[in-house]
């Protein structure tokens, strides 16, 4: 063997791990999703509606010293499943709904005992204004970190 063989040996081998890795959820990368923009499927729970799980989002918090921030994975639960290609359709316009709210909020009001239960009410609340009828159903966090 050269000395170049082994060095891309162990490449080769560290990215396929890499890829295993993010291919079974054990690793995320912020930005990086393999597939789609959201993931849709079927709750398996009786009287849930369809999950749509968003990528996940890093927001600037509204603080004097700009330094904190908040990442954050949302699941939005559509009431009905023939209602999920009308979800799915406006990701986009849902996405830029929860940045703006999010990006409003300071640090210290996340760090409050009931600020996760009212920024679920709000999100829903703002989320469901561009629907005719109320589509989405609930608001889970999947993920809640800031500093």
């Amino acid at each position: 063997m050269n000395k170049l063989t082994v060095p891309i040996v162990i490449v080769v081998i560290f990215l396929g791990l890499a890829g295993a890795a993010l291919q079974m959820g054990w690793l995320a990368i912020p930005g990086l999703s393999i597939g789609s923009k959201a993931e849709f499927s079927s709750s398996e729970k009786e009287g849930t509606g369809p999950i749509v799980k968003l990528t996940p989002l890093i927001i600037n918090l509204k603080d004097e010293n700009g330094r904190s921030y908040l990442k954050t994975t949302i699941v939005l639960e559509v009431a009905r499943k023939n209602q999920l290609e009308e979800v799915k359709k406006m990701l986009s316009l849902l996405t830029d709904m929860i940045i703006v709210t999010l990006s409003e909020k300071r640090l210290e009001e996340l760090k409050q005992p009931e600020s996760k239960e009212n920024l679920k009410s709000e999100l829903l609340s703002k989320m469901n204004q561009p629907f005719p009828s109320k589509m989405i159903k609930r608001v889970y966090f999947d993920e809640f970190l800031y500093e």
